[in-house]
């Protein structure tokens, strides 16, 4: 009797154990797709926030904001490329023909691993394509990369940087840029 007891309490412990696993691994994929929803939510609030303010600021004359966007953890800096900023040379835009003339330099820092510290590949390629020109990095599916679109009272971009581009970090997912009015296009700048 005492043998059958042994082993009812051992199944009945094997049991409980597979029951308490299936349950941490249940808990654990929900949390995690909750946690990915979530940082979904923050890409997406991004877009519309930021292009938002830049629509929306362009518009007044020599206004200034310093914004704050929160963005997931895992979007380590921010870019922000001017798209009238043209290509002046050589097959930086995957072999591509260059666009209209514009500044040199501009080319060099953006699409090319040597003259920039924020160089990637697929930001380089967007902004060949005019698909995109704020890009969260590094790449990934959460958050798609964000088009501010052109002027259509002037033909320019509603957005232009400095300089071609810009990249801010994003420590601890917070992203702080200045916007500045020109009339009828926003500069964005560090703070």
């Amino acid at each position: 009797m005492k043998k059958g007891m042994t082993i009812a309490q051992v199944f009945i412990y094997i049991m409980t154990l597979v029951v308490f696993a299936s349950i941490l691994i249940f808990g654990y994929r929900s949390i995690a797709q909750l946690k990915e929803k979530a940082d979904r939510v923050e890409c997406v609030q991004f877009q519309k926030q930021i292009k938002s303010d830049i629509e929306g600021l362009a518009y007044q004359y020599k206004a200034e904001r310093v914004k704050e966007y929160q963005l997931p953890p895992q979007v380590q800096k921010v870019c922000f490329v001017d798209s009238s900023v043209a290509f002046t040379g050589g097959t930086n835009c995957n072999g591509k023909a260059p666009s209209a003339v514009s500044n040199a330099n501009d080319t060099e820092k953006i699409c090319t691993s040597s003259g920039s510290s924020h160089y990637d590949t697929l930001v380089c390629d967007s902004w060949c394509d005019k698909t995109a020109n704020i890009f969260l990095l590094p790449i990934n599916e959460l958050c798609s990369d964000i088009n501010i679109p052109q002027n259509t009272r002037r033909n320019h971009p509603l957005m232009q940087v400095d300089g071609g581009s810009l990249c801010i970090p994003t420590p601890n997912g917070y992203l702080k840029v200045k916007l500045k009015s020109e009339g009828d296009y926003t500069v964005v700048e560090t703070p």
